[in-house]
């Protein structure tokens, strides 16, 4: 990664009528990881609860992000976020890779939700970076991603090294749990 400041937006929706995800613990290590980084001066993280796909688009014309992160549900046909009464919500994808394409400052999107590797292939036409889950992927293993990933972002490492350490962690701290894949 480069000198300069890097702006996060991590997203989470976990709506009404869908199984309890530990969103709250990812965020905590998501926040400790930059916390404890040598350059977490550089890292500016923007944290959005119980995402609708407006508070999203708000969010991305508010503030140029470099690194986008959606954690949540995915179905084969769409990334799960709220709708106005809490409720599920699966976001068309076209329309969200379209959304993403639009802004040139995202350099990474992470797609921390089961069955996300149709909408990150979409993505990956416009996006240098996108990180997908090909099947369902633990609680724990999405949680150690995050620690590894942002571990090495907050060291001003890659984003495919960031990667690569996001997969270390979930092996060595979730051995057999599954992983993302790169689009």
């Amino acid at each position: 990664m480069n000198t300069s400041k890097i702006n996060v937006l991590v997203v989470f929706a976990n709506p009404r009528g869908t199984d309890q995800l530990k969103l709250g613990a990812e965020a905590r290590v998501i926040r400790q990881s930059i916390r404890l980084s040598r350059y977490r001066d550089d890292i500016s993280l923007t944290i959005s609860d119980a995402t609708t796909v407006h508070d999203l688009r708000r969010s991305l014309l508010d503030e140029d992000f470099q690194i986008v992160h959606i954690s949540g549900h995915g179905t084969g046909t769409g990334l799960v976020l709220e709708d106005d009464s809490g409720g599920m919500y699966v976001v068309p994808q076209q329309a969200l890779a379209d959304l993403f394409q639009a802004y040139e400052s995202i350099q990474c999107v992470i797609l921390n939700a089961c069955y996300s590797i149709s909408q990150a292939q979409l993505m990956s036409l416009g996006i240098p970076f996108t990180i997908a889950m090909e099947g369902s992927i633990s609680d724990k293993a999405a949680i150690e991603f995050s620690r590894g990933f942002y571990d090495a972002v907050g060291a001003r490492r890659a984003i495919d090294f960031a990667y690569d350490e996001g997969c270390r962690s979930v092996n060595l701290a979730a051995p057999n749990l599954s992983t993302g894949q790169k689009a």
